[in-house]
């Protein structure tokens, strides 16, 4: 491999769903004939090895921080429900960070530039230090970045975190607001219920971290603001968002679609943390065209023994054809009796579904047998869905999925609606099977949805692959790069 234009390091926030745009902007950063450090936290690093298939062409190095918790598939359950300590300790790895960065000087090959998540504000101190610019990544739309970025307008105004009945306790009932947020620059009027999750908790120390992170996108320190969405999607927000912080407030996604040189995909995978199943593409060889649900509550929800009974039970009183993601971890009370269910289950729908530990998602989506997807509204999911024309079912979990729910339920119409419920709240297989059969069937309703994602599929593509503004804007991020590497 010849020498390169220069050196990125990214450090995405250590969970799936933030990790996999990092990587695709990272790849298309690296078809640019830059190397790219793609750092994570030690235990993350160990599996990313394990399974790294690196793509041809592509100088990309995977190095890793020391850092005291587990969480080889990423944040897990756990984390999500001591946000927290767990943001606390991501910080202890910013000692670690600088010494990486003068190692890297040390051998000659100095970074230009930090990119990492809006969730890790103690890197750009760190790239103050080192005397090098900081780019921030929005994982997720630009709508949930009005949401951080103005954490401080919604405390003053009593919204941050919620009072009273509205406020979260991990457990409690949470769809119990009332009140209309209405004052967000971009963001089109909103019951409290669409907040998301994280800014309901009550916990002093965690409103602390959302106020600090608050406060440092209004530093302006980042010279750059990427966004993995498409100026179509969210044309408001972003207008709102541009006029607030500049031109280098842009969208550069679907990222999935442009990871390679001249529109071509560096490779099919996404981060890959756990093994995955190819059996599951034999089989959706099988199926009809459009016939299939595709199921997946994303890397770290989890529903209840009672949950996956009454979900189970309208797959099979429809006799809807499915293909499930169930990871080991996905259930929150594993007792003998409910995997001797559970079994029984997988035995009598063998010829109706599949269920797998985890799936090739991204080839998933794009299979001709897929006519639907059951999400948790994390938002690759969403935008991988609209991407490959694929109509959703909305079942939010947490982080800012349930903004993300709203956002395709009833501002873009691209899923249909399952009613809004707490964490661990049971949803009946009445309700489930009114809200498949929406998508599944042929009626107004599936009708309405197929038209809306078909028409947003073809923005998105036209976007990022068809000289649209998300391409613009990621080829003149690339030539600020090749400054600053000069």
């Amino acid at each position: 491999m010849g020498k390169n234009k220069g050196h990125v390091v990214a450090v995405p926030f250590p969970a799936q769903g933030h990790m996999s745009p990092m990587l695709h902007l990272c790849k298309r950063i690296a078809a640019d004939g830059y190397r790219v450090s793609f750092v994570n936290p030690s235990s993350i690093h160990e599996q990313m090895v394990r399974r790294w298939k690196p793509s041809p062409g592509l100088d990309i190095h995977l190095d890793q921080l020391p850092f005291s918790v587990h969480i080889p598939h990423g944040m897990d359950t756990y984390a999500a429900l001591n946000l927290s300590w767990f943001f606390d300790e991501l910080a202890t790895m910013s000692a670690s960070l600088t010494e990486l960065l003068h190692r890297f000087s040390d051998e000659g090959a100095p970074a230009c530039c930090v990119i990492s998540d809006v969730f890790l504000p103690w890197t750009q101190d760190v790239a103050n230090k080192a005397g090098i610019p900081r780019v921030v990544l929005w994982a997720s739309g630009a709508t949930w970045s009005v949401f951080e970025t103005y954490a401080k307008e919604l405390s003053e105004r009593g919204h941050l975190p919620l009072k009273g009945k509205q406020a979260l306790t991990f457990g409690e009932k949470l769809w119990t607001g009332t009140c209309t947020i209405d004052y967000l620059p971009g963001v089109t009027p909103l019951p409290a219920s669409a907040i998301p999750t994280y800014m309901r908790i009550t916990e002093k120390r965690w409103v602390e971290l959302i106020l600090e992170r608050c406060e440092s996108i209004w530093r302006r320190e980042t010279p750059w603001i990427l966004v993995n969405s498409f100026y179509e999607l969210e044309q408001i927000t972003f207008d709102s968002m541009v006029k607030e912080f500049g031109e280098n407030y842009v969208p550069i996604g679907p990222l999935f679609l442009r990871d390679g040189r001249d529109g071509e995909s560096a490779g099919p995978e996404n981060v890959l943390l756990r093994d995955q199943s190819m059996e599951s593409l034999e089989w959706l060889d099988q199926q009809k065209e459009s016939s299939v649900l595709y199921i997946s509550f994303g890397s770290i929800a989890a529903i209840s023994k009672e949950q996956f009974e009454e979900l189970s039970g309208a797959l099979e009183d429809l006799q809807q054809p499915f293909l499930w993601v169930v990871r080991p971890e996905l259930f929150t009370n594993f007792t003998p009796e409910f995997q001797t269910s559970y079994a029984s289950f997988c035995e009598r729908t063998k010829a109706l579904g599949m269920v797998i530990p985890w799936g090739t998602q991204l080839q998933i989506l794009q299979h001709p047998a897929l006519g639907g997807f059951l999400t948790h509204c994390g938002w690759n999911s969403i935008i991988e869905s609209i991407a490959n024309g694929v109509p959703m079912i909305a079942w939010p979990w947490g982080a800012e999925q349930n903004t993300n729910a709203k956002l395709i339920t009833v501002d873009w119409k691209v899923a249909s609606k399952l009613p809004t419920r707490g964490y661990f709240e049971l949803v009946p297989k009445s309700e489930i099977a009114k809200a498949i059969k929406a998508v599944t069937d042929d009626g107004q309703e599936r009708a309405v949805l197929q038209e809306n994602v078909q028409r947003l599929k073809k923005l998105a593509r036209k976007a990022i692959l068809d000289g649209g503004q998300s391409l613009l804007n990621l080829e003149k991020f690339l030539d600020q790069i090749g400054q600053w590497a000069s």
